[in-house]
């Protein structure tokens, strides 16, 4: 039996450290690159080092709304971090030429 989209439930609690390790993970790598958040002050541009929130703002949010329509991470449904994560990695290999596995149950020992 294939489950609907909306018969998913909630996404877990395991999947919410995952996700947000995956904003560390990717704030970590695009600072050491040195691609860094560019906030526009009026005319003028002011570099910022990357987050976990500013990866969740900037880059997750915008695929995720995209992807489900959700604006919080606390409606997802247990299907949709891999949904956005694929669009994710797809940007980041695109765009910036590198890949972060998902966090998983044996990487979350590790934080």
């Amino acid at each position: 039996m294939v489950m609907e989209e909306s018969e998913y439930p909630q996404r877990t609690q395991q999947q919410n450290k995952a996700i947000h390790k995956l904003f560390n993970l990717v704030a970590e790598e695009l600072n050491s690159r040195e691609l860094y958040l560019v906030v526009k002050i009026g005319r003028r541009e002011v570099k910022r080092l990357w987050t976990c929130e500013f990866v969740k703002e900037h880059i997750w949010r915008p695929l995720q709304r995209a992807e489900t329509g959700e604006v919080s991470t606390t409606k997802l449904k247990t299907i949709d971090p891999a949904n956005v994560y694929d669009h994710l990695n797809a940007f980041l290999s695109t765009e910036f030429g590198f890949s972060i596995p998902f966090p998983d149950r044996f990487s979350q020992a590790n934080q």
